[in-house]
């Protein structure tokens, strides 16, 4: 139950980072409840998918969709607005992911292939990027100001 409690944990931060960076992005009004009800929604579609047994990867493209139909259909941003803060809110994550994942394996020699077998260990070494993604959110939201709230251009 604690191996589930911690990827709960580390996906809703991860997510609700993702969401927030992506709704800043597109320029439209932050809010913190938007953005962690819209990462709560896009985690358990993303768990689903990453559950099914398609190809490496599917789960990133289905959330990258996803996010991408939000933007469009509930906050009235342009499709190729929408694509392109869906786009790079998920490219900050492979980035802050693989930087986070480096750091901690050579700090804490830390075996990946041993980690990636350990439920818990993955879950207690993926913690910070989601922590990170959240502050990214945060701070890109204090320099990005929206423009005109929820108008297509």
């Amino acid at each position: 139950m604690r191996v589930i409690g911690l990827v709960v944990l580390q996906g809703l931060l991860e997510i609700t980072g993702v969401v927030g960076l992506a709704l800043v992005l597109a320029r439209v009004p932050f809010s913190w409840k938007r953005a962690f009800l819209v990462g709560a929604g896009l985690f358990a579609v993303i768990q689903i998918a990453r559950h099914l047994p398609l190809f490496f990867g599917f789960h990133t493209l289905v959330g990258l969709l996803a996010l991408t139909v939000y933007l469009v259909r509930g906050e009235n941003v342009s499709l190729a607005n929408s694509f392109m803060a869906a786009f790079l809110s998920l490219f900050v994550l492979g980035v802050v992911e693989f930087a986070s994942h480096a750091t901690i394996f050579s700090l804490l020699h830390i075996d990946p292939q041993a980690a990636t077998g350990n439920a818990e260990e993955w879950a207690l070494i993926g913690l910070p990027q989601g922590v990170v993604m959240v502050l990214l959110a945060w701070g890109a939201s204090m320099v990005l100001k929206p423009n005109c709230p929820g108008r297509k251009k």
